[in-house]
């Protein structure tokens, strides 16, 4: 039936970011803290209907999300990289720090 479907897809959908999904994968809790204007942004316009805020200050705006680390996340915390770090976890961390780097590398 087609509720049914919307409710599959919703499902589907409600772990993941952007297009890109994970049916297989367990969503993670993920950590990351922003400068505090791009933290201002993300606060404002929450990157996952997951979002809590962890730390609201002039130095730091932290958040919380529930979800997997699909492709385009990974991708926009990449656009982000001057302005946010990933706290965890380590495995994320470690994924977009390679990504950055290869990036970087590109240029010398």
């Amino acid at each position: 039936s087609s509720a049914a479907s919307d409710v599959y897809k919703r499902q589907l959908f409600d772990n993941a970011f952007g297009i890109s999904i994970a049916p297989m994968q367990e969503p993670e809790r993920i950590i990351l803290s922003f400068d505090p204007d791009q933290g201002q942004y993300v606060k404002t316009l929450p990157l996952h209907h997951s979002q809590q805020i962890l730390v609201d200050c002039d130095k730091e705006r932290r958040i919380g999300l529930r979800m997997v680390p699909t492709y385009d996340f990974v991708m926009e915390i990449c656009s982000r990289s001057r302005y946010v770090k990933v706290l965890a976890p380590d495995h994320l961390a470690q994924q977009v720090k390679e990504l950055l780097k290869a990036g970087y590398e590109q240029y010398n």
